[in-house]
């Protein structure tokens, strides 16, 4: 049973939105088989044009890595992508990818023989247009991590999963209640539960991750004399695992890096000593704080789960990061995905 999420609401806004900017009439009609999919039918002078649209209500960097990702795998379809906002940021981003955009302010973006829209600048907000909903609060991703990443342990006591993420009861409490209230947590009568919708929830926290909780994480930049001195260290000496493009670049030996990502559960004095790294804020070297408790039977044990790799890439605008992430996903998260 996969969650049906009733987006159509925001698709008439979006379209209602386009005709009072532009003049231009569209319909939409929803797609049997996805919750987010529907086609679209844009009329200018007698002309109709029709276009396979995907509705992400919360466009980030993350999901403009993700779909850019699956606009390349595309090309061939006549694509729309419907969203709430779309920043003067993002919306130069998708005029470079060829993706045409609405959202519920105006903006606007066609490119089409008989049909050439760019309308920007539109309402408030110059960030991402993240929702304040329970899944995304600090805390509550926290605790998602941990479900997504240790399959599960939703069904487990609140204690079990308070001992995996460090987070407060009160916290699991409204996480579980809100995935419930969402259909991605079944209740069973027994009293066990079970996660559904793993790629949908896989989105949405690969989205939030590096707005709402990887900010609150950094411990600090720095710079090293050595560019290579990553190669010879072991950072679980540490208390430490590499994550980002160091991760990634592990997890496939297809990456070149250009910056080096630890997360540890303190500053690793010692390393920074031994390898004379110096503090600087445009450094490309980044240590977090690690925000998870559990130990999982890794691909490596010296990088950190594969979702946080995966997180991490998708978060940046470099084409080889969003690729190797993409490896990442298909070779060591997409199995755990499932039928749900």
């Amino acid at each position: 049973m996969t969650p049906r999420i009733d987006t159509t609401p925001l698709v008439g806004e979006a379209l209602n939105a386009l005709r009072a900017a532009t003049g231009l009439e569209g319909k939409a009609k929803p797609v049997p088989t996805g919750a987010r999919e529907f086609v679209v039918a844009v009329k200018h002078k007698g002309t109709t044009w029709r276009f396979d649209a995907t509705v992400r209500p919360w466009l980030t960097q993350a999901e403009l890595g993700i779909l850019k990702v699956e606009y390349a795998g595309r090309p061939a379809l006549r694509r729309l992508l419907i969203t709430r906002l779309v920043t003067p940021d993002h919306a130069d981003q998708l005029r470079k990818m060829g993706l045409p955009f609405i959202d519920t302010h105006g903006n606007a973006f066609f490119d089409e023989k008989g049909l050439h829209v760019f309308v920007v600048g539109k309402g408030k907000g110059g960030g991402a247009g993240v929702p304040r909903g329970t899944l995304i609060q600090p805390g509550a991703l926290k605790v998602l991590f941990a479900i997504l990443c240790n399959p599960g342990l939703e069904g487990g006591t609140h204690q079990a999963i308070r001992d995996a993420t460090g987070v407060g009861i009160g916290t699991i409490n409204r996480l579980l209640q809100a995935l419930e209230a969402e259909r991605f947590l079944l209740k069973f009568k027994g009293g066990g539960r079970e996660l559904h919708g793993k790629k949908e929830l896989i989105t949405t926290w690969t989205t939030a991750y590096p707005l709402r909780l990887r900010p609150k994480l950094l411990l600090g930049r720095f710079k090293a004399a050595n560019d290579n001195w990553w190669r010879e260290e072991e950072p679980v000496t540490y208390g430490a695992q590499w994550g980002g493009e160091t991760g990634g670049y592990f997890l496939t030996n297809y990456l070149k890096l250009q910056n080096v990502t630890l997360y540890v559960d303190k500053m690793p004095t010692e390393l920074i000593i031994k390898q004379r790294l110096h503090a600087d804020p445009n450094g490309e070297i980044e240590i977090l704080k690690r925000f998870w408790d559990f130990r999982l039977d890794l691909p490596r044990p010296d990088t950190v789960p594969p979702l946080l790799v995966y997180a991490d890439l998708m978060a940046t605008r470099d084409d080889r990061n969003i690729e190797t992430a993409t490896r990442i996903y298909e070779t060591h998260i997409a199995r755990f995905v499932g039928k749900t």
